[in-house]
């Protein structure tokens, strides 16, 4: 696999506004600097499932980087995940994709099930420790690198806890089998498990048979979604420290801040969610693109 070149990375820092003389030499708080730039200036989004032609999605890394540099666009998890990979294979970590299965308890099943694979992150070893990245999630996501170390708890977002710990499923039948449990929390919510792993690596020829299902069959294939992250604007001088996320799915507009949750607007019309994406998203659809969606179950009427 090509990695990107030393003129990529430097066009890649001025998509994410994070120029090479902000760089820390610290690898881990580079890392951390990294992902938190990519939060926020790269959204997850599932744009290409509904303002596109052919309604089609590539991993390829140099289409990912044209796509996500060179016109300013997110992608969903595998796009983020593959990409943002490919940029820390490309500045020297060690990286490896996994296959990660989200409960059922995000679709409101609440019987300790599992949805079957169907996201993707990337285990980033610095020295002899591994961190959890991921920056194709969203919300309720590590919005930074998390230790695999059980039980370890970190911050995210403001009034966030986020922590791994190595389990064994009920569903198992052999109990020699454990998985990388990932779980948030709220205070003075309880802990919600989100997704697990199992500590194998994937190859890229596994994530594009995740990547057709992905395309045709998931929830992105039928909801207009983007997400992304913000900085934390209280802070006078220049801060990395995320304070929450804007979210446009299908016809509305959120944003969550801490526990803060608001209905910003309700939007009634193909253009007014075009201008959405340009205004909170700075994504700009081609004129093609914009009439790509008409005809189809998502277009706004």
């Amino acid at each position: 696999m090509s990695s990107y070149s030393s003129d990529q990375l430097d066009l890649y820092f001025h998509r994410i506004h994070y120029p090479q003389a902000e760089h820390p030499i610290d690898r881990f708080a580079f890392l951390t600097e990294l992902l938190r730039h990519q939060l926020v200036y790269v959204p997850f989004e599932t744009l290409s499932l509904h303002y596109s032609v052919n309604k089609q999605i590539t991993l390829n890394r140099q289409d990912l980087f044209n796509k996500i540099v060179g016109r300013c666009r997110g992608g969903y998890c595998l796009e983020n995940n593959t990409f943002f990979g490919a940029i820390l294979e490309s500045l020297g970590f060690r990286v490896m994709g996994v296959f990660c299965r989200i409960t059922y308890a995000t679709r409101g099943i609440y019987d300790g099930s599992w949805r079957a694979m169907s996201h993707m992150a990337n285990i980033v070893t610095i020295g002899s420790s591994r961190y959890l990245v991921d920056v194709g999630y969203g919300v309720d996501g590590p919005s930074c690198p998390l230790p695999l170390e059980s039980g370890e708890i970190c911050i995210g977002l403001p009034s966030q806890q986020l922590k791994l710990e190595k389990k064994k499923l009920a569903q198992h039948t052999d109990p020699d089998q454990t998985v990388w449990v990932y779980s948030q929390r709220r205070e003075p919510e309880d802990w919600q498990e989100i997704y697990h792993f199992p500590d194998v690596e994937m190859f890229s020829e596994d994530f594009e048979v995740l990547n057709h299902y992905a395309m045709t069959k998931s929830l992105w294939s039928q909801v207009v979604v983007a997400q992304r992250f913000t900085f934390n604007a209280a802070v006078k001088q220049r801060s990395t420290e995320l304070s929450g996320t804007i979210l446009l799915i299908r016809n509305q507009l959120k944003s969550r801040m801490g526990r803060d949750k608001e209905l910003v607007r309700t939007i009634e019309t193909e253009e007014e969610r075009i201008s959405t994406l340009t205004e909170d998203f700075a994504i700009t659809l081609t004129d093609d693109e914009c009439c790509a969606i008409k005809g189809f179950m998502s277009e706004l009427k």
